[in-house]
């Protein structure tokens, strides 16, 4: 099933000014936490954060063929009623979806975006929690797959597992008392990435505006664990029990206190929803 989708729509993601330095000399000047780092663009980085401060090139061919593939969490197979909403990133209900496609019985679909898309897949279905999809980098050629354990690699298709409420109910319990999820929020799982495309470690996510029930987790061994500070070597966060709507979220080295990427996201209520973040896009 081939589906096109040639729309652009705004989701911002940008690169915050916060001078630190003048000169490298600045950066050396700061001490602990601050080694090997250089000034770029008043920022003290690293080297896996060079394009701090700069904007991505779009090449490539403007429109994109994408293979996707929606299964239950666990399973081979694709639930029930499956149905794909493809979403403006202003639409904050996706009432007004731009299209709505209903895979293959294997789950698939096949769909041509424009390379600056910027909006989100709403993936429903009659067993698995509503989930988002969003898209903050622009399309590129290729496919991922995001596992079970929050890794990615090369596939045929874009695998996103669905979680049945059941499911969630489960990652609850084995936060412990100190969490518990609110279904009617959103959790939000986010995958971070340096300037060679590497998962970030020691990463620190903070949220801007009010949101006092959610609750920030990094993950390590493929699950949230609590007590972490930062991301691990997954380079991969859950924010639980978020309001939904338009949220900015910033990612700070945890040593350097740089900017890393402050990303703006148009959550949808009561979803499981994923994202990718880098530094310069």
């Amino acid at each position: 099933m081939t589906f096109f989708v040639n729309s652009f729509f705004g989701c911002s993601l940008i690169v915050k000014e916060k001078v630190q330095c003048e000169i490298d000399g600045d950066c050396h000047a700061r001490g602990e936490g601050f080694e090997g780092t250089h000034c770029e663009a008043g920022l003290c980085v690293g080297a896996h954060f060079d394009c701090l401060g700069g904007e991505a090139e779009l090449t490539g061919p403007v429109l994109v063929p994408k293979n996707y593939r929606f299964v239950g969490l666990g399973r081979e197979t694709a639930p029930e009623g499956l149905l794909v909403k493809v979403c403006a990133a202003l639409d904050l209900a996706c009432s007004d979806p731009l299209q709505t496609l209903e895979p293959d019985s294997g789950g698939r679909i096949t769909i041509t975006m424009a390379r600056g898309f910027k909006g989100s897949f709403d993936i429903l279905s009659d067993e698995t929690m509503p989930t988002q999809l969003i898209f903050l980098s622009p399309v590129q050629e290729g496919s991922f797959t995001r596992g079970e354990d929050q890794l990615l690699g090369p596939v045929d298709d874009a695998l996103l597992p669905l979680f049945t409420e059941a499911q969630a109910n489960a990652l609850a319990l084995s936060l412990g008392d100190s969490v518990d999820i609110d279904i009617e929020k959103t959790q939000l799982f986010g995958d971070v990435y340096d300037c060679e495309g590497t998962r970030a470690e020691g990463i620190i996510v903070q949220l801007k505006e009010d949101q006092a029930q959610a609750t920030t987790l990094y993950i390590e061994g493929g699950a949230p664990q609590q007590g972490l500070t930062e991301t691990t070597e997954a380079g991969a966060f859950v924010v639980v029990n978020m309001r939904a709507g338009l949220v900015t979220i910033d990612l700070l080295h945890d040593h350097t206190q740089s900017l890393i990427a402050e990303a703006t996201v148009p959550l949808l209520a009561g979803h499981v929803a994923f994202m990718d973040v880098s530094p310069a896009l």
